[in-house]
């Protein structure tokens, strides 16, 4: 697999975390492998060391090519 395709699985699994929560028709959820228990999407801001929920969406700025 690409980097590009694990990186999407990122984007994938969290899509089934919201079905599961959402559509009764479901079946899946994400599990931790060595546990088996479902888990939590978190988000972390690796310049503050911490989990947080404030998030804000902002434009990037083009980069020169």
């Amino acid at each position: 697999m690409t980097e590009k395709g694990r990186d999407f699985k990122h984007v994938f699994n969290s899509i089934i975390i919201w079905a599961n929560k959402y559509l009764k028709s479901c079946k899946r959820t994400v599990c931790h492998e060595k546990c088996g228990k479902e888990i939590e999407m978190r988000y972390y801001c690796k310049n503050c060391d911490e989990y947080v929920d404030d998030l804000i969406i902002k434009e990037l700025k083009v980069k020169n090519q």
